[in-house]
């Protein structure tokens, strides 16, 4: 019997709504807050492994999870070779660059080379600024990121945002938007194929 295994955020933005969807299917997934790392549902046909969003990626490519529910940010981020399922309709937010609110600069290319930008998405800033031909110093941060220029650890930041209220709330305003993210479906290549029929 081919068990599929589905990764879900164990925390976060994306966690209710994953187990909401989930419930809706008819997968009971426990509360997360119950420290239930691992549920089997259908007779053992289906497993649902509770994990980080950002690991989701990494379990899905490396086939300890056959699916996994996570942020399109996370995916670009991680680069990791996955296939991209299903798009689904909820976590939405944007990654944008922002800047204090009395800075001089006014759009990207008003960013000097040689500029701190604080963020948690590295490799997705770094491939923007470079794209548009600018050279910046990358300060990684795991979290809180908006106090960085606050702190003096970074002129500019990169960061998700629903509203933009809490970039204003610590007196930030967007610049530009690197990517449009929400949650997707993502599969592992190879159980996509062999697979398929209980992944469908």
């Amino acid at each position: 019997m081919t068990m599929v295994r589905i990764a879900l955020p164990n925390k976060g933005r994306l966690n209710q709504s994953a187990i909401r969807l989930m419930n809706r299917i008819g997968f009971p997934v426990p509360d997360a807050s119950n420290r239930t790392l691992l549920a089997e549902f259908g007779k053992g046909r289906y497993q649902i492994l509770l994990v980080r969003a950002q690991d989701i990626p990494e379990f899905v490519e490396m086939g300890a999870a056959d699916l996994g529910i996570t942020g399109l940010d996370l995916v670009m981020e991680t680069g990791r070779k996955i296939e991209k399922v299903l798009d689904l309709d909820f976590g939405r937010c944007r990654l944008v660059v922002a800047v204090p609110e009395d800075s001089p600069i006014q759009k990207v290319e008003d960013v000097r080379d040689g500029c701190t930008v604080a963020t948690s998405f590295p490799n997705l800033t770094k491939e923007f600024f470079q794209r548009m031909g600018k050279h910046v110093e990358i300060a990684e941060v795991s979290g809180a990121t908006e106090v960085a220029p606050q702190v003096g650890l970074a002129d500019i930041i990169t960061d998700l945002t629903e509203t933009g209220s809490t970039l204003k709330l610590n007196h930030l305003r967007e610049i530009a938007v690197i990517l449009e993210s929400r949650a997707v479906l993502i599969g592992n290549k190879k159980a996509m194929s062999d697979k398929q029929a209980r992944i469908e």
